[in-house]
C-alpha cells in the first residue's frame, strides 16, 4: 500500500466518522447507523495503522538483516585474515622453552602434551587466542602468543614432544 492509498483510507475513515457525528447530533439518532459508521471508520484507521506498523517493522527487520549480513561479511573477512584455509598448510615454531598442548581452547582444559622451543607445529585452526595445532602425533590447542613464524627463529629441534603430561 503506497502513501496515496493510505491517505485515501484516512479520508474515507474521516468521512465515516464525520457522518456518524452528524447523525449523533440529529434529534432521531439512528444508533445502528451511527455504530456502523463508527465501526467502518475504526476499521479503516486500524488498517492504516497496521499497514504503517508492518511497513516499519519490515523496514527495521530489513535493516537488521542487512546489518547481520554486513557483520557476517566482516567476520568472514577477518577470519580469512586470521584463519588458515584447509587448502593452505601453515607451520609455526614454538617460541617458549616449554609449551603445553591442551585438549581444549583454554587453560581449564588438561594438557595432552608439551612442546619444547623451536618445535615445528602445523596450524590447523587459527581463530582468536587459542589455535589448534598438530606436531607429530600430538594434536590440541595452544596459546598463539607462544608461537612464532618459522622465518623468525633457527631450525626446529628433533624429539621435542613429551607425552608424559
Amino acid at each position: 500500500m503506497d502513501i496515496e492509498e493510505i491517505r485515501e483510507w484516512i479520508t474515507i475513515a474521516d468521512t465515516d466518522f464525520d457522518s456518524a457525528k452528524i447523525l449523533n447530533e440529529s434529534s432521531r439518532k439512528p444508533c445502528e447507523i451511527i455504530c456502523y459508521l463508527c465501526a467502518q471508520a475504526v476499521e479503516k484507521y486500524l488498517k492504516v495503522f497496521l499497514t504503517l506498523l508492518i511497513s516499519t517493522v519490515l523496514a527495521l527487520s530489513g535493516l537488521a538483516i542487512v546489518r547481520a549480513i554486513e557483520n557476517a561479511n566482516q567476520s568472514t573477512s577477518s577470519e580469512s585474515r586470521t584463519s588458515s584455509s584447509p587448502a593452505s598448510v601453515r607451520f609455526m615454531l614454538v617460541g617458549s622453552d616449554a609449551l603445553n598442548v591442551r585438549s581444549g581452547s583454554s587453560t581449564n582444559h588438561s594438557a595432552v602434551g608439551q612442546l619444547s622451543k623451536n618445535t615445528r607445529v602445523q596450524v590447523l585452526e587459527s581463530s582468536g587466542q587459542w589455535w589448534k595445532i598438530r606436531s607429530g602425533n600430538i594434536e590440541g590447542y595452544v596459546n598463539s602468543a607462544y608461537l612464532v613464524n618459522e622465518n623468525d627463529t633457527p631450525a626446529p629441534t628433533t624429539s621435542s614432544v613429551r607425552h608424559d603430561l
